[in-house]
């Protein structure tokens, strides 16, 4: 590995970043499709860390638009998007299997959810 440039220190960084979010999107994936055989515990737990996931995912996203992290690019949107869509499927399975009065009792960890709505919503009010 070699950098010669700043512009070549960020195309390795996007390259890194495009892998490492290929990843997670795969992963979101079989997530999603183990969650009926996860225990309440599990499933409370996993939705608490999707809803932090979540807003971490978009707060990066905005950074990357900021020029940090080695900046945009169409493949990194790319993989933003799909993530992002994995990560909301994966809320919707964790709420679809939870009653009701638990998702009450976690009304205050769905705050992740309204940030980030407002931090993607700032990316392109932004542009």
């Amino acid at each position: 590995l070699s950098i010669g440039s700043s512009d070549s220190m960020e195309e390795h960084v996007r390259y890194y970043r495009s892998i490492i979010l290929e990843k997670i999107s795969k992963d979101l994936t079989a997530i999603t499709e183990s969650t009926a055989v996860l225990s309440l515990e599990e499933r409370v737990t996993n939705l608490r860390v999707h809803l932090k996931l979540l807003l971490k995912f978009c707060e990066d996203w905005h950074a990357g638009f900021n020029g940090l992290s080695g900046g945009m690019d169409k493949v990194i949107f790319n993989n933003y998007l799909e993530i992002t869509d994995k990560c909301t499927d994966a809320l919707t399975s964790y709420i679809d299997n939870l009653p009701s009065k638990v998702l009450l009792e976690m009304k205050d960890d769905f705050v992740n959810v309204l940030h980030s709505i407002s931090t993607v919503w700032s990316i392109f009010n932004e542009e």
